[in-house]
């Protein structure tokens, strides 16, 4: 591996890392602790790479230039200068028109993929992709969980706490927002959900029986 994600593992405190400053470290875990965000963006890079032969090396190779870019645990947006979580960030000079990344469809999850893993009984073909994706997702989590294929990708999903969105809040925190255009907005998201949940469960077929 090249000197990124050596400087990664070691942050991650991954067996056999070597440690030094550079490029992680404002983000590294403190000797002998387990940073779990960079364990887990240290075990989508090898998933990536093993999985779907995902370009990205940081060192230069035979033919081939190191990546330009790298996976970081937390983002800043440049204008409120406000966390954005996990993120791509430039490692190095990227001039317009680059391909910065290639990740082939069997990696994705898509309605396909959602009709595959859960059967073209349990999902209709004229399901919405989007309903399809959150099933297959809700199953892999949930259902498969360590078994799954796309476990080192779900690891690095947000978890809602780090979200927080509003259409999980209660009445009580959502009145401190009364008089904003954020209270008719979720509320109108929460009625969207559920009709959407009622839907699902409405389907014919064995889509439930997916979820023991």
């Amino acid at each position: 591996p090249g000197s990124f994600e050596r400087e990664l593992a070691a942050a991650a405190g991954l067996p056999g890392a070597q440690s030094g400053g550079g490029k992680m470290m404002g983000l590294g875990a403190k000797k002998g602790q387990v940073n779990p965000k960079l364990a887990a963006n240290a075990a989508l890079v090898s998933w990536l790479e093993e999985k779907g032969d995902v370009y990205l090396a940081d060192e230069s190779s035979w033919g081939e230039a190191p990546h330009p870019m790298a996976i970081s645990t937390d983002t800043v947006d440049e204008l409120t200068n406000e966390s954005s979580g996990r993120g791509l960030l430039a490692r190095r000079g990227v001039n317009e028109g680059d391909e910065l990344l290639v990740i082939p469809m069997d990696l994705c999850l898509t309605k396909k993929s959602a009709r595959k893993a859960l059967g073209k009984d349990a999902l209709d073909r004229d399901i919405n992709e989007y309903l399809a994706i959150a099933c297959q997702l809700i199953h892999e989590r949930y259902v498969l969980g360590e078994k799954s294929e796309w476990k080192p990708y779900l690891d690095v999903l947000p978890e809602v706490d780090e979200v927080n969105p509003t259409f999980t809040w209660n009445d009580e925190d959502l009145s401190f927002l009364e008089g904003s255009p954020v209270v008719p907005a979720t509320r109108s998201l929460q009625a969207k959900l559920r009709r959407e949940y009622d839907a699902l469960l409405a389907l014919p077929g064995s889509l439930c029986d997916k979820f023991p």
